[in-house]
């Protein structure tokens, strides 16, 4: 449930139920919950750049697309115009919701893309049925692209930080478990709020906002593991096993949160089947972490031997 957000979501729900291709732009602080809230019920790609490689996000931003369609037999594309391209032969008259999150932040990392984007825009999302959303704080890529006169709307995502518009987490779960209200908590974006290599005896779920999971933060060989968005839990690994945590997660937006402790643990997951399948994933992909440390050290190994 969105609480004060109403009259933000009106306003996207107006222009995409205008027909042809549209171009939006939120500019100010960025907001996830909105858009995941805005595009849970329609045909949708919502893409989250986070690696500091330009070629790596490209990687996936093609495999998401690919995805998206079920297409197992193209490869993956070698240039960003090459996906916006096919994104706009397969909408050309259904609608697609196109949410590309800190685009500022892509053209920084690679001065050719507001270029490529451009001509993309121009040449052949113009012609489709798309509806594209792009967040950013700095939007003088998009003057220095000449996509100006290209924008539908450019609306302020600032007001969506303010305390009246503060996403609420199904409340009724929170009386199920037993868990006071009181344990919700805001972080402010940019904070760490788990350490890799720390023994942790509380767990997380996000209530808004979004994090990102590191391996090495902070260090050379610095490794993204994904983003965890409203829902997903954190820090099972800790609190089940009592070892050190293996990943550092980062707030990548301002988020609330929703700590429990081990005490709480077993209402937690005993009066919601939803958490106790959403804890078990996790743990799943810890063992996937687990095996890529594992398969690292052996490399690791190989060329020391080699040397």
């Amino acid at each position: 449930m969105l609480i004060g957000l109403e009259k933000e979501i009106h306003e996207l729900e107006a222009l995409y139920g205008d027909k042809g291709f549209k171009f939006i732009v939120l500019k100010g602080a960025k907001n996830s919950a909105i858009l995941e809230n805005f595009c849970s019920n329609k045909n949708s790609i919502y893409f989250f750049p986070c690696f500091s490689n330009n070629r790596a996000n490209l990687s996936l931003f093609s495999k998401l697309v690919l995805s998206h369609y079920n297409d197992n037999k193209s490869s993956e594309m070698p240039f960003w115009d090459d996906a916006f391209k096919y994104i706009a032969a397969r909408q050309k008259d259904n609608r697609l919701v196109l949410i590309i999150e800190s685009a500022d932040k892509l053209a920084a990392r690679d001065s050719v893309f507001p270029k490529i984007f451009a001509k993309a825009i121009k040449e052949a999302l113009e012609m489709s049925s798309v509806f594209l959303i792009i967040t950013c704080i700095d939007d003088s890529f998009l003057a220095e692209a000449g996509l100006l006169q290209k924008i539908t709307e450019t609306l302020s995502t600032g007001t969506f930080q303010n305390e009246r518009n503060i996403v609420v987490f199904n409340y009724e779960e929170l009386k199920r478990t037993k868990i006071d209200q009181a344990k919700i908590f805001k972080v402010p974006a940019d904070s760490v709020i788990l350490n890799e290599g720390s023994v942790n005896d509380e767990i997380y779920k996000i209530i808004s906002g979004r994090a990102v999971c590191y391996m090495n933060y902070g260090k050379p060989d610095e490794y993204v593991l994904g983003s965890l968005k409203e829902g997903r839990t954190f820090g099972e690994y800790s609190v089940l096993t009592g070892e050190p945590g293996i990943y550092t997660v980062v707030a990548f937006s301002d988020m609330l949160l929703l700590r429990i402790n081990k005490s709480e643990f077993e209402d937690f997951i005993t009066l919601n089947a939803a958490n106790s399948t959403e804890i078990m994933r996790n743990m799943a992909e810890m063992l996937k972490v687990m095996r890529y440390g594992i398969k690292m050290l052996g490399v690791e190994l190989q060329e020391h031997n080699q040397d």
